[in-house]
């Protein structure tokens, strides 16, 4: 998938729209350095495969290769919930769901050299913040102004007020 996420070996996150022919990634081993051996191809899929390996989650298409908990390597469209399927630190883990998701879907045709597994991010859920609202800073120049008054201020007059120290939070 396009937003899919891939370890550098510098230890950044590149996403699958932002690889090109040339970029390096890191094998599932964690110590491999992979390269993008051709320019990463836009595809149109009719349908994707949700697999769910506990907390592990991968979107690909049914001819896609998985890799089983026994190193060998299968299709996506040929799993089945309960079959073993290599997560994280190179730990077998059992399938929990596969979803069928209808499409079309835009996909990345991505081959690596050397063509060894690699460890795909999904991007992390997050929960919206708006932050915390600004106050509107009343000024006595324009109170006076309203009330057709003038205000005069001399220069070295203004100062700057200490504040407690502290840590200001959000």
């Amino acid at each position: 998938m396009p937003d899919a996420l891939f370890k550098t070996p510098s230890g950044q996150f590149l996403s699958g729209a932002d690889l090109y022919k040339g970029s390096q990634i890191l094998a599932a081993d964690w110590t491999t350095v992979l390269q993008v051996a051709l320019p990463p191809e836009k595809q149109a899929a009719r349908a994707t495969l949700l697999l769910h390996a506990q907390e592990a989650k991968l979107q690909v298409t049914p001819d896609h290769r998985v890799v089983l908990g026994n190193g060998h390597l299968v299709a996506a469209a040929e799993l089945k919930v309960g079959d073993e399927v290599m997560v994280g630190e190179q730990v077998p883990t059992k399938l929990t769901s596969i979803e069928f998701v209808p499409g079309p879907e835009t996909v990345l045709k991505i081959a690596f050299q050397p063509d060894m597994p690699v460890a795909v991010f999904s991007p992390p859920a997050c929960i919206h913040s708006h932050g915390h609202k600004l106050q509107e800073i009343r000024r006595a120049g324009k109170h006076c102004r309203r009330k057709g008054r003038k205000m005069t201020v001399q220069a070295d007059s203004w100062s700057i007020p200490d504040t407690a120290p502290g840590y200001y939070s959000d």
